[in-house]
């Protein structure tokens, strides 16, 4: 993990435990308590998913993983 990482992951920890009520605000429970109509939230995360890789295969052209370095495959090692 990186620097920023470890940093990120603290503060979010810190907040959290720090503000509990507005981290349990995000949560929804075991039923279908939505504070919106269900049909705007499938909408929503419809149109957010969408929007995510638009802006992604816009950002990100061409691969920048393939680099020739030799690495393992997960499929490779299995467990089992």
């Amino acid at each position: 993990m990186t620097k920023r990482s470890v940093f990120t992951a603290s503060a979010t920890l810190g907040l959290t435990v720090a503000f509990p009520s507005v981290a349990s605000a995000h949560g929804i429970g075991g039923r279908l308590d939505l504070p919106v109509p269900v049909s705007y939230f499938v909408v929503t995360a419809a149109v957010v998913l969408v929007v995510s890789f638009v802006v992604l295969s816009l950002m990100w052209p061409e691969p920048r993983f393939e680099d020739g370095s030799p690495h393992r495959s997960v499929l490779s090692h299995s467990c089992w």
